[in-house]
């Protein structure tokens, strides 16, 4: 067999060139032979299909050709449908990983395809197998392998998976509850604890140092991980030092004496005793104890010295511990004097208390109280007895007797009622208010006739507000009487009388003016006999009728007229031509006459 061959040098292989005719087709081919070229032995592996050879030309035998044909198309068909049938394996996920250990592992899922002619467009899913482990609690690398086949189609992908440990060791300290450690004393660590995710507790590998006020821990675990925490220790002595003093921190000294110091000590929690250190000194009320250690710190107490003065001040009562006055009368106190050791005169700080009714009879009790500069305090009691004015014995008119009365005046008609009077020598009584005509009270006294008290303002709201209200009315309206006439009364008339309802707004108020003004020497009169010239009638003929139906056969009369009422003036003079003519002698009210009291309603 004759072989042309043309061989060039690349790399490992040679690669030679055949022409070869086909003996049949009379076509020239050419083949490509790979020969592996060694540069060892250098022998070379030839594989020549020789079809043909120069010198010796020789045919196929007919039988041959059609299995070869065969062959042929069958080794065709299977390049074939390699390149155009096949398995793909689709990874969830890049084909290396990397996991922290301790963290799990789950393995990336996988899809398996056969695609081709006849298949599908989407092609045909396949079942994947796993083979491998990756065990997540061990650092390594471990390999997976997912395999699909159809057929004999198969498809075999490889992961990568490294189980590494990047996460540092956790040092847990103990909370120190020191606030501070005293310089110089060695530092009694409160604990720590190392706890590594893959080595477990590594508290024992814990490797401490100072960085100045700073303890430092250190570990490491087998990955070489390492971690470092800081511990800030106080080293300081922020305590001051202890003053201790002997006896009270308030000492009573004897005013006039020498003060003698009891005794103190210091004492420091470092520096221990440093008594002999402290300072003392006077300022003012106190004596001052200051001490400080070699870290500087200061410490000042102090004592308060109190002056004491066992001696009480002495109080005085003018006019003794007992004392009376009559109802009605203002009382004023005979006073008192204080006096005191180291003080001197206190009696601006003596203190009353108690009061005086003035209305009501009975005794009361003043307490006068002083205390001096040291709180030494002196009481005493001074017993005040109201006592009731003896009132006159009351002494019935003698005969048939009516007592002329006029309330509300004096007015512009008191003139003409005065010489109504004059001209029959009648007296009269005269309950006056401050209404204007002042003058005439005067010339009513002149004239004989009895003056008493009504009121100052004839205002309800205000006179029977309280009892001293209605004293206040009281005393107001006998001053402007005392300016006329030169003397007081002791005759008054309630407005709206004894039994009157006006005063309701304050219950009781009647019940204890009564009683008051009884026991204060006051004689009050109400009546037997209304005139009905007050709102009932201002006819004269009804007053005069009224008057007379209401004394009938009455031993005495205490008759009520207004001689601010021009009607009921005019009906006083028939009023007396009546009573004299049935035996009626007509009087002035006296302190002794009968009252004709109404019963009290309030």
């Amino acid at each position: 067999m004759v072989l042309t061959l043309n061989g060039r040098q690349c790399s490992k292989y040679t690669v030679i060139s055949q022409k070869i005719q086909h003996p049949a087709k009379k076509k020239q081919h050419k083949l490509l032979f790979a020969v592996y070229n060694s540069r060892k032995n250098r022998q070379y592996r030839e594989k020549v299909h020789t079809m043909t050879e120069k010198k010796e030309k020789k045919k196929i035998p007919a039988k041959l050709m059609v299995p070869l044909i065969v062959l042929g198309g069958l080794l065709l068909l299977l390049v074939v449908t390699m390149l155009i049938w096949k398995v793909s394996i689709n990874i969830d996920g890049p084909k290396e990983l990397t996991v922290e250990c301790k963290d799990g592992f789950a393995a990336p899922a996988a899809e398996a395809v056969f695609k081709g002619p006849f298949v599908g467009s989407g092609g045909k899913s396949l079942n994947v197998r796993t083979r491998g482990k990756v065990d997540a609690d061990r650092v390594g690398t471990y390999r997976l392998r997912y395999t699909a086949n159809y057929l004999w189609f198969w498809k075999t992908v490889s992961v990568k998976v490294r189980v590494v440990d990047t996460t540092k060791p956790v040092i847990r300290l103990v909370e120190d509850p020191r606030e501070f450690i005293l310089p110089g004393t060695e530092y009694d660590d409160p604990g720590f604890t190392a706890e590594d995710n893959v080595d477990g507790d590594l508290t024992a590998k814990v490797e401490t140092h100072w960085e100045e006020n700073v303890l430092v821990y250190t570990v490491r675990d087998s990955s070489g991980n390492e971690t470092t925490v800081r511990r800030s220790v106080n080293f300081d002595d922020p305590v001051p030092p202890e003053i201790t003093l002997v006896g009270d921190t308030e000492f009573q000294l004897l005013y006039g004496t020498e003060y003698v110091e009891p005794g103190f000590s210091a004492e420091d929690n470092a520096d221990g005793d440093l008594t002999d250190q402290v300072v003392t000194a006077m300022e003012g009320e106190y004596v001052t104890y200051t001490v400080r250690d070699k870290k500087g710190n200061v410490t000042v107490v102090k004592r308060h010295i109190v002056l004491y003065d066992p001696e009480p001040p002495v109080l005085t009562l003018l006019g003794g511990e007992s004392c009376s006055i009559y109802a009605g009368h203002t009382f004023e106190d005979p006073g008192y004097k204080a006096t005191d050791n180291i003080d001197g005169d206190i009696t601006q700080n003596v203190i009353v208390s108690g009061s005086v009714n003035i209305y009501s009879p009975g005794s009361y009790t003043l307490t006068y109280s002083v205390t001096d500069s040291f709180n030494n305090v002196t009481t005493a009691v001074r017993t005040v007895t109201v006592e009731a004015v003896r009132q006159p014995d009351v002494v019935p008119p003698g005969g048939k007797v009516i007592y002329l009365t006029f309330d509300d005046g004096p007015s512009q008609y008191t003139e003409k009622l005065l010489g109504i009077l004059a001209k029959y020598n009648v007296k009269a009584t005269f309950f006056v208010v401050n209404y204007g005509h002042r003058e005439m009270i005067a010339r009513e006294a002149a004239a004989g006739h009895a003056v008493g008290v009504h009121s100052l303002t004839h205002d309800y709201n205000k006179i029977y507000a309280s009892e001293e209200a209605y004293f206040a009315d009281l005393q107001a309206m006998n001053e402007i009487i005392y300016a006329q006439t030169g003397s007081y009364s002791t005759m008054i008339r309630f407005p709206g009388g004894s039994s009157n309802r006006v005063s309701s707004f304050n219950p009781g108020i009647m019940t204890r003016l009564t009683a008051a003004v009884t026991a204060a020497g006051y004689q009050y009169f109400d009546w037997n006999v209304s005139s009905g010239d007050a709102g009932l009638t201002t006819d004269t003929d009804e007053v005069f009728q009224n008057v007379i139906n209401g004394i009938g056969n009455r031993q005495y009369a205490i008759v009520l007229q207004h001689d601010s009422k021009g009607y009921s003036v005019d009906a006083v003079e028939r009023i007396i031509l009546w009573g004299l003519a049935n035996g009626y002698t007509f009087q002035a009210l006296t302190p002794s006459s009968p009252g004709a009291h109404h019963h009290i309603n309030n």
